[in-house]
This record gives structure tokens, C-alpha cells and sequence, in this order.
């Protein structure tokens, strides 16, 4: 289980499941996450990636956040940025997504208890 940053915990783990990252098959990279608590700043430190699991480029993934801000819905998607070994490269990196780390992307302020999603990729 990855160290989670930014004042993120984990969120009812018993039920749900802890954050983790796996490698499923060859080269896919599957990652949980099941967090509450911290910040929902744009660009935030959710957690590290192991090294095996940082991909070539950055990517921007989908994921769901619980919400009771947006009337009508109960879950709103959100983006994820997964550091990959672009983000070294300042000409093309997005400042928002941070080389080997999971974070926080568009729409996370609309999170008002926890986020619980799985996202998938291959490295």
C-alpha cells in the first residue's frame, strides 16, 4: 500500500478496500484508490508511485468522487494525473501533474467524503 500524502487517509477500508498499486499482467498497471480526508486543491499529491509503475508519458485518467454538492448526483468523475517520465520535461509537462505521483485533477473540489475508483494502464 502506497503512503498516502496531502492529509488523504484511507477511507473505510473494511468495506471498501485499502489504495494500492498492482501490476495485473505484462506491463498493466491497475491502481486503487479508496481515500478521504485532505485536500481536493487541483494538482495535489494523492500518492507516490512505485517505480515500476510510472508510465512513458503523463496521463489524465478518469476516476469518481463522492459528492453531495451537485444537486441530482451522488458520484461526479474526476481527473487523475499519473506522473510519467514527461512531467520531467518542463515544454511539455502539465504543471498540474507531478513526475511519479498520483494527483489530484479537474473537479476534485466537488469531492465532500471520499473518492473510491480503479484505473488501469499499461507501462
Amino acid at each position: 500500500e502506497p503512503k498516502l500524502r496531502s492529509g488523504m487517509q484511507q477511507n473505510d477500508v473494511e468495506r471498501y478496500g485499502p489504495t494500492y498499486i498492482e501490476e495485473t499482467s505484462n506491463g498493466e498497471i491497475h491502481i486503487r484508490v479508496n481515500v478521504s480526508g485532505g485536500q481536493n486543491d487541483l494538482g495535489v499529491y494523492i500518492c507516490a508511485l512505485e517505480s515500476w509503475a510510472i508510465p512513458r508519458y503523463s496521463l489524465n485518467l478518469i476516476g469518481y468522487v463522492r459528492t453531495t454538492k451537485v444537486e441530482g448526483f451522488t458520484f461526479v468523475p474526476v481527473s487523475v494525473g499519473v506522473g510519467g517520465y514527461s512531467a520531467n520535461d518542463s515544454s511539455i509537462a502539465d504543471s498540474t501533474i507531478h513526475f511519479g505521483y498520483l494527483c489530484t485533477g479537474t473537479n476534485w473540489p466537488q469531492r465532500s467524503s471520499y473518492a473510491a475508483f480503479d484505473i488501469f494502464y499499461r507501462v
